[in-house]
């Protein structure tokens, strides 16, 4: 799978002013960013937009045209995970059979740099051999949750 940030459009939410002549205002806080990603799965194009809540830490993903926003957002799931050793995207939930993705971002500006970084780079590739080694690692921490559920019974 190859993933490809087309766009990222940032809307501020609070304003700090520069200038009154002629008036300048800097963004200080940001209330959203909004990105159109490309995607190639199995030799097929696919087109998805994503949203990103700095309020909320949300994290959206919608597939225009097919079922892939689940396989995505693993994708960069993973990837993140592997750059960066720690979680950058949770999934929450899959809607609208794969169409729509739900999912937390514990740190908003860390994932828009992650993001931008993709975008810088052209293209992210993401291999089987790297979503077994993000499942590997989901499942140890599944493992050691259960183990020390059993060890407060």
């Amino acid at each position: 799978m190859s993933i490809t940030i087309t766009k990222i459009v940032l809307q501020p939410d609070k304003y700090k002013p520069l200038s009154l002549e002629p008036v300048e205002l800097e963004p200080i806080q940001f209330k959203r960013a909004l990105f159109d990603f490309e995607a190639t799965i199995s030799g097929s194009k696919f087109e998805l937009k994503g949203i990103l809540e700095f309020r909320g830490r949300n994290f959206t993903l919608t597939d225009k045209t097919g079922a892939n926003a689940r396989d995505v957002a693993l994708a960069l799931a993973t990837d993140y995970f592997l750059r960066n050793r720690k979680d950058g995207l949770q999934l929450v939930d899959v809607q609208d059979k794969g169409k729509i993705c739900e999912a937390s971002v514990p740190d908003a500006d860390d994932f828009l740099g992650y993001i931008h970084s993709i975008k810088n780079r052209s293209r992210l590739n993401v291999t089987g051999e790297m979503l077994d080694g993000f499942a590997l690692h989901k499942r140890k921490e599944f493992d050691l949750f259960i183990a020390k559920m059993f060890e407060q019974i």
